[in-house]
């Protein structure tokens, strides 16, 4: 502001002095602002390019770091060096670029300030020593000092120009998070406070791309306190269909009633708080195990989250601990075994107390033992609860009310575990190839 006040001020007593040198700057300024204004929007697309390449460094040292356990096993340190090499190139490249248009807007500014004091001088001369005009050797001096004092305040704005354009390059990124459509709710979305009666999937369809259906005419109905299975092969649908119930997505087709009330019409806050989830990727923080547990439950206490504990099979091991319930579990979880992390996962839901459980493969990548305790868990958990079960481990699903066998987002058998077992079928068919090589005794103690 305080640059551009001088610009403005500089600029008055210039046009007072002489107008018609001011006017012979002006068209040598011309020129010299449009080439200003191509080099700060090559300026912008440069630093937005840059922002992008770190970007990118940055996500490949996080999945690397991430994966570190499969880099070194595979022996591919050399592959991902070599990865990060170019990464670091195609980033430093881009600065070098970047840092070249940048310094050449001192130069430039340089080069044309000069340029417009040679063109006034001479011009200016001329006209003083001209008997025809009527410029005056002490208002051509006015002009010119006028005319210096302002080319500083200019290079200022020009520099605040080129600052501008990489910070609008940052900013352009961040906004264009920002823009992305959000969760709102319906200007008239109603709350909802329990589940009492059915949940209703009519016709439902979805799609993340139009061309490429994920689901196709689901219908089925849950009654509240029932238990659904859901299986099918890989690449069925059965987690994008369960996602649609908390709607982290919303169906492309059909609806999905709870209560008879679509639940596009519901507030989401109040139909998350109805369901609780415990997938097969278990989602820690890096806190205690007590604000693992209690986390999205403000006002939990101690004696509440110990008997979440209790009912997930997790308080032995917790107590075992340094710390107990304070103990730390490392960025996510990775203090804890696998079984550990998934009984937290069961003790947050616990806590929660939903109405409604989606069960995603909780138990599909644990040992015997953890399975064991994770499956007892789990059978306290589903306890007078509704609860919707994408899991091969035939424990659960056998015990389910009702199973739906899901093939390319289509249902293509639905019934109990006897009825489908009575009849060939892909339910029939998946579960021989599940215990085919099953040992007898393991078999055994599955059937039983």
């Amino acid at each position: 502001m305080h640059n551009l006040l001088q610009v403005l001020v500089y600029l008055t007593i210039s046009v007072w002095a002489s107008f018609q040198l001011a006017l012979v700057s002006f068209l040598i300024v011309s020129p010299i602002a449009f080439m200003t204004g191509k080099l700060a929007s090559r300026l912008k697309r440069y630093s937005g390019k840059a922002q992008a390449r770190i970007a990118d460094v940055t996500s490949l040292v996080t999945e690397v770091l991430g994966g570190i356990r499969i880099v070194k096993a595979f022996h591919t340190e050399d592959l991902e060096r070599a990865r990060f090499a170019e990464a670091i190139a195609r980033y430093r490249r881009m600065v070098v670029r970047l840092m070249s248009l940048d310094s050449l807007a001192a130069p430039l500014s340089e080069f044309w300030g000069v340029a417009i004091g040679v063109a006034v001088l001479y011009y200016g001369g001329r006209l003083v020593l001209s008997p025809e005009s009527s410029m005056t050797p002490g208002r051509f001096f006015v002009f010119f000092l006028a005319l210096v004092s302002m080319l500083h305040p200019l290079k200022e704005l020009a520099n605040v120009v080129a600052r501008f354009q990489r910070g609008a390059a940052a900013a352009d990124r961040v906004f264009a998070l920002l823009d992305l459509p959000g969760e709102e709710d319906a200007p008239d979305a109603v709350p909802v406070r329990r589940f009492q009666k059915t949940i209703v999937f009519e016709n439902v369809s979805f799609a993340y791309d139009p061309q490429h259906p994920v689901l196709r005419d689901v219908s089925f109905e849950a009654a509240s306190g029932s238990t659904t299975a859901i299986v099918g092969p890989s690449g069925a649908g059965k987690s994008t269909l369960m996602d649609l119930i908390p709607r982290f997505h919303d169906p492309t087709g059909g609806r999905i009633l709870l209560d008879g009330v679509d639940l596009r019409r519901l507030r989401r806050r109040d139909l998350r708080g109805l369901i609780g989830i415990v997938t097969q990727e278990t989602l820690l923080f890096n806190d205690t195990i007590f604000r693992n547990i209690a986390y999205g439950m403000e006002g939990a206490t101690r004696e509440q989250v110990r008997e979440a504990a209790r009912i997930a099979n997790a308080d032995r091991f917790i107590e075992a601990l340094e710390g107990g319930y304070d103990a730390m579990v490392g960025e996510r979880g990775v203090l804890l075994s696998g079984g550990e992390r998934q009984r937290l996962a069961i003790a947050r839901a616990v806590l929660r107390n939903p109405a409604i459980l989606i069960l995603d493969e909780a138990t599909s990548s644990l040992d015997t033992q953890s399975e064991r305790l994770v499956q007892e868990a789990l059978e306290r958990l589903l306890t007078g609860r509704t609860t919707f079960v994408i899991a091969h481990r035939l424990s659960t699903v056998r015990r389910a009310d009702r199973i739906l066998v899901l093939d390319q987002g289509t249902i293509v058998e639905e019934g109990t575990h006897e009825e489908l077992m009575s009849r060939p079928g892909l339910y029939r068919h998946l579960y021989n190839l599940q215990f085919r090589d099953f040992t007898s005794p393991r078999a055994d103690a599955v059937e039983s």
